[in-house]
């Protein structure tokens, strides 16, 4: 459902993606260091009070943004302004970190392998608030299914922080989702070099165009998001506090090693593509090589037949008892000859 928002004013929101679910899911995460509560599909009603709890961080996990009218709704309920909406239906945004005067409001890519080895991307926006955060996600599939394990079974400290933590926990994921990708692109790289060495050659370019269009994607996705975690760090930044912010150094290390980690498959794939390329050229040099061989030894061959093809009444060969196997040993001598000197030259 692409729809263009040419001629729209400011604001409107458009969903620009097509619809990845049925009906979108709301889910909200109710804790504190003692507790949990888990409200599974919850009412549009319901929402505004559990925003408002302030015994608890409540995080609010959206899925599915082709629903434009209860994300309205929902851009009201959580006081959320129209152009920060807008940007949320937009699934083609360019990855980001805006600090607003009640919180914050990012944009990333995730990318991952699925369980079939597909490869899947997804815009993932995350509005936060000192005393809530709303994640928005096009597809059924979780990304965060890690953080929501670690929230219910209260491993690591993310009950025991604020709402910046969790704005942390949930990018870590989509950047070790990075790594994880990059892992089996290197996997599936290293296979086609292999292909390639073993003249297994079929599909080679298919293989490859699939592999560099993913670390084309993942480019532009990681690269801004770099600039991104800098503004996060900024001091003067009120939504991640201070005791987040060697999370946030470590998360931006992380971010730089999948940079370098992409930009160095790029080059083997660029690497990989001219050896394709070379033995190509190689195999078809083989063929003409083979080709030319076979024509230099029936050179002589068809100089003698020619000549013995003439239509002349004398020509004394033609008459004598033994000339026409002696022309057939000739030829043959000619042609092991030539043979046996291509091998010496090891021209074959």
């Amino acid at each position: 459902m692409k729809t263009s928002k040419k001629g729209l004013p400011p604001g409107t929101i458009v969903y620009t993606g097509d619809q990845k679910v049925e009906k979108t899911m709301i889910n909200v995460y109710l804790y504190s260091q003692e507790r949990i509560e888990v409200v599974k599909e919850v009412q549009l009603d319901d929402l505004d009070g559990l925003l408002k709890r302030e015994d608890c961080i409540s995080w609010v996990d959206i899925r599915g943004l082709h629903d434009i009218e209860l994300l309205q709704r929902i851009g009201k309920e959580a006081e959320i302004h129209p152009l920060i909406m807008e940007d949320i239906a937009d699934v083609h945004q360019r990855p980001k970190y805006e600090s607003l005067e009640n919180g914050a409001f990012l944009v990333l890519q995730a990318m991952y392998f699925n369980k079939h080895d597909l490869f899947r991307s997804e815009q993932v926006s995350m509005y936060v608030t000192p005393y809530y955060l709303i994640s928005f996600q096009e597809k059924k599939e979780d990304v965060f299914e890690t953080v929501k394990l670690r929230l219910i079974e209260n491993r690591g400290i993310i009950r025991q922080k604020a709402t910046d933590y969790l704005a942390y926990s949930l990018i870590d994921v989509i950047v070790d989702d990075y790594f994880e990708t990059l892992d089996k692109l290197e996997t599936r790289v290293f296979a086609i070099e292999q292909d390639i060495l073993d003249n297994k050659t079929d599909d080679i370019k298919e293989r490859l165009h699939a592999a560099r269009a993913i670390l084309v994607k993942m480019s532009k996705s990681v690269l801004p998001w770099r600039d991104a975690v800098l503004k996060t760090m900024k001091l003067d930044d009120l939504t991640f506090g201070e005791s987040v912010l060697p999370y946030l150094r470590d998360l931006y290390d992380h971010t730089v090693q999948v940079i370098d980690r992409q930009e160095t498959l790029r080059d083997i794939i660029n690497g990989l593509r001219d050896l394709y390329h070379s033995e190509l050229n190689l195999a078809m040099n083989k063929i003409m090589q083979v080709l030319t061989i076979i024509s230099t030894i029936f050179i002589p061959l068809t100089f003698l037949v020619g000549v013995y093809g003439m239509n002349f009444e004398n020509i004394p060969e033609l008459k004598w008892k033994f000339g026409y196997p002696l022309v057939w040993v000739v030829m043959v001598m000619m042609a092991l000859l030539l043979l046996k000197w291509f091998k010496r030259k090891k021209w074959f």
